[in-house]
């Protein structure tokens, strides 16, 4: 929403003698309506301009008085626009109820006038709206709506404006993908105008969508594109106030974007420079408040805790709880939280993510109630399993929840397009209707006719060849896929009986000869007969290994993994629990990541039997945008992690991780119990 406010050197230095002004043009205006006076109209926007200056008790109810007077007035061009007018008042003074009711009346006015210019700005007026409300679905159908207008009245500004809203509550969504492409299309268009501001505001929103699709390289060329806009804006004299909020903003940004990478230095170093640009002016609260929170954070996923990174969360909660902001006391509350937890102090960071976890949920805040239950679950020793089942459940409800979501944004965008290409069919038809009725109708229909029917027939002809093509590319790749994997199975195959008719043969002779050894030294004699039986025994299970096929097809898989898992099962070890995300499409996982996440559950189960001491075990696969994330954690005496610095196992896992591009993390405290946290 653009509305330019009324600059404080127009307002009157008396409110009491504007309050007069006003009474008397408002008389003046009720006896010109009734005589259907046009010079009524100028006197509603002389009222409209003193009323600023006066206490907002009393401007509220001169607005209110001019909106009847404007409603009553009859629907012409001039009543319409003091709509307007009166609507950008409401919205400047808060007012969003009757701001809401006002744009609403416009739109009908201007419907019945078929006033497009008006219908447009009340589409976009009420797109702001229900932004405001964060009724997200039905700002995107009104800024559609207002963009098809404006793209039918050849107004570019306004267009791209709309593009860039749209662009903007899709990202919001988690359509980054759509995001991306409406943020590109409202910068091609604000670059043919030249105007700085939304060029830098499209930068911004794309350094936001590739930082969420882990594009960073990307998202800091945006972010440095941004900044040169900010600086252009600062030599064209822009407003100081404006220019140190954006510079702050995108400090804020690339210091987020540089958290997600895992360069943390670099992150505070960003959140300091736009915390000290804001504190000199007390600028922005919720935004100073938001990068003193991101700061501490940083800290602590640093291990980095000082008092400086407890004074910066208590700050931060401070200032969001004088300015009512919810969702962000709320982050506030768990971050405390997680900060008690990293200090040792388990009861009181416990405390406070329930409290956070609580009014999480009573905000629907589906982000942060998965957060506080992950930190529960793995924390609160005496009711993991039940934190954990939430958890569970909470995350598939917000996976549906998402995809309906995403769904129904991609079918109002539909619509609008199908509506906006329908308005265009119908014009050129009107168009080819006229030019063939003047050089003979029935001509000009005819050929118009065989045009059509010929690309038809050509593009039909097109898809065909298309189709056959796919088709046999499609069956050249199965038939590569089958050959190697037989020829893979075969290799297995012949080393597993190299082993067995081999080398077992081998063993087996010099044990028995070995055995028949008559010696003085017998103790010995045994135990070399009990390393070779234990050699042969590994060597038969690494055969066996070879020829058996541990990984099942996609529509199996998950089964497997449960398979897996209930093999672990022994009457005086762990409760071994799993969960898989049912979302999760397997066909599309590769079989290397898929071999990856089955064998470093099988070694997580075979550590958590010899060594964690644990009673529960849960493990959990979950999807995680592109990639997939599995969750492994126990309740059990933990470890010191420089004494096992050299165990295989987990050296196995890591080489595995990494060879995947992936992330390995280990949580542990001796006697607290341990978490594996891999996303592949």
């Amino acid at each position: 929403m653009k509305v330019t406010k009324i600059k404080k050197a127009c307002r009157l230095r008396i409110p009491q003698i504007a309050l007069i002004i006003i009474t008397v043009l408002l008389a003046a205006m009720a006896t010109c309506c009734n005589k259907h006076c046009e010079t009524h109209h100028d006197a509603a926007l002389t009222a409209l301009e003193h009323s600023d200056s006066l206490p907002p008790v009393a401007r509220d109810k001169i607005l209110d008085s001019l909106y009847i007077i404007a409603n009553t007035a009859g629907n012409d061009s001039l009543n319409r626009v003091l709509l307007l007018k009166l609507a950008g008042r409401y919205y400047n003074n808060g007012s969003y109820k009757q701001y809401h009711k006002t744009t609403r009346n416009l739109y009908d006015k201007a419907l019945e006038a078929k006033d497009s210019a008006q219908l447009a700005t009340s589409l976009y007026y009420m797109g702001d709206y229900y932004e405001l409300q964060t009724r997200q679905d039905s700002a995107l159908y009104y800024y559609m709506q207002a963009k098809a207008m404006y793209t039918a009245r050849k107004d570019t500004l306004n267009t791209a404006r709309m593009t860039l809203n749209g662009g903007g509550i899709l990202f919001q969504n988690g359509s980054y993908a759509e995001s991306e492409s409406e943020a590109v299309s409202a910068l091609m268009l604000f670059q043919r105008l030249e105007k700085k501001e939304e060029i830098f505001q499209c930068y911004v929103l794309l350094g936001l969508t590739l930082t969420e699709v882990k594009n960073y390289s990307k998202a800091f060329e945006y972010y440095r594109l941004a900044e040169k806009q900010i600086d252009l804006l600062e030599k064209d004299g822009y407003d100081k106030r404006n220019i140190t909020h954006y510079r702050a903003s995108c400090y804020n940004n690339m210091g987020v974007t540089y958290e997600y990478s895992r360069d943390y230095k670099k992150a505070i170093t960003l959140y300091n420079k736009g915390l000290r640009s804001l504190g000199k002016t007390g600028l922005r609260p919720p935004l100073y408040a938001m990068m003193l929170s991101n700061r501490a954070y940083a800290n602590m996923l640093m291990h980095n805790i000082t008092p400086t990174v407890k004074a910066d969360l208590f700050e931060a909660k401070r200032i969001r709880d004088s300015l009512g902001v919810k969702l962000g006391i709320v982050a506030s509350q768990i971050r405390i939280g997680e900060y008690y937890l990293a200090t040792q102090d388990t009861t009181t960071g416990l405390q406070y993510i329930k409290d956070g976890y609580k009014q999480a949920k009573l905000l629907s805040s589906t982000l942060d109630v998965t957060h506080a239950l992950s930190l529960l679950s793995v924390n609160d020793r005496a009711n993991a399993a039940y934190y954990s089942k939430l958890y569970f459940k909470v995350n598939d409800s917000l996976q549906m929840a998402e995809r309906a979501t995403r769904n129904k944004f991609a079918r109002i965008a539909y619509e609008t397009d199908r509506v906006e290409n329908q308005n265009k069919i119908l014009s050129r038809q009107f168009t080819y209707t006229l030019a063939a009725a003047i050089a003979l109708l029935g001509f000009a229909a005819g050929l118009v006719i065989i045009m059509r029917l010929k690309a038809k027939n050509k593009e039909l002809v097109h898809r065909e060849h298309q189709q056959k093509a796919n088709e046999k590319i499609y069956s050249l790749l199965m038939q590569r896929e089958a050959e190697a994997e037989i020829a893979k199975m075969k290799e297995r195959n012949r080393l597993a009986m190299e082993l067995h008719d081999g080398i077992l043969n081998r063993i087996f002779t010099t044990r028995f000869n070995l055995e028949q050894l008559q010696t003085i030294q017998e103790d010995k004699k045994k135990l070399l007969v009990h390393e070779l039986q234990e050699t042969q025994d590994e060597l038969r299970k690494i055969s066996h290994d070879l020829k058996e096929s541990f990984l099942p097809e996609n529509e199996s898989y998950a089964g497997a993994l449960y398979k897996l898992v209930q093999k672990q099962q022994e009457a005086t070890g762990p409760s071994f629990e799993l969960y898989v995300d049912k979302f999760i499409n397997w066909g599309s996982i590769s079989p290397e990541r898929r071999v990856a996440i089955f064998r470093v559950v099988q070694e997580a189960c075979t550590n958590a039997k010899k060594h964690s001491e644990a009673e529960n075990c849960n493990i959990a696969v979950m999807a995680q945008r592109t990639a997939l994330k599995l969750r492994i954690w126990d309740d059990g005496k933990g470890f010191d992690p420089k004494k096992v610095k050299s165990g295989i196992g987990l050296r196995n896992i890591s080489d595995r991780i990494k060879a995947l591009n992936g992330t390995f993390n280990i949580k542990n405290t001796p006697g607290m119990g341990t978490v594996l946290e891999i996303i592949v």
